[in-house]
């Protein structure tokens, strides 16, 4: 009993770091850049595509996340032991970031573009503040999300 904990074990610790391994020599990442006519800022989009796309007829499922530069590794990592293990199928992964022009604080983007309606409510903190005029463009996000996100990774994928 003791020999099959330590085998799984084992093989929860060294897969995902021979995975990840794997993945930074042989990374089949696809990078686009978009300018997005709603929010009138330029998108990075990364896109993973599962081992033997590229030879396959197969329609795959999508998985969108933010902070795509930030978060890749992470979201990979997870992702990877779960399909080695055939818990989940083989997803395109799509990570989206926003470039963010020089001398703009990130958080700015950020509260534009995540909130959904105009506030001044955190203008008061000591922390971050957020002017009213960066907030509530979250339906113009999701726009350009359905319209020119989708519709790209559809398009090519």
């Amino acid at each position: 009993m003791i020999a099959r904990s330590t085998l799984i074990f084992t093989l929860l610790i060294v897969m995902p770091v021979s995975l990840s391994a794997q993945v930074s020599s042989n990374e089949q990442i696809k990078r686009h850049i978009i300018k997005s006519e709603y929010i009138e800022q330029d998108l990075y989009i990364q896109v993973k595509v599962p081992w033997g796309y590229d030879e396959s007829e197969e329609r795959y499922e999508v998985l969108y996340y933010l902070d795509g530069d930030r978060n890749h590794g992470f979201i990979y990592d997870l992702y990877s032991p779960l399909n080695w293990y055939k818990e989940i199928p083989n997803l395109i992964l799509v990570g989206i970031d926003i470039i963010v022009p020089k001398g703009t604080r990130r958080g700015l983007i950020r509260s534009l573009n995540f909130t959904p309606t105009k506030s001044n409510a955190h203008a008061d903190r000591k922390q971050q503040s957020f002017p009213e005029e960066w907030t509530g463009g979250a339906d113009l996000f999701l726009q350009s999300f359905e319209s020119e996100i989708i519709s790209l990774i559809d398009a090519e994928y």
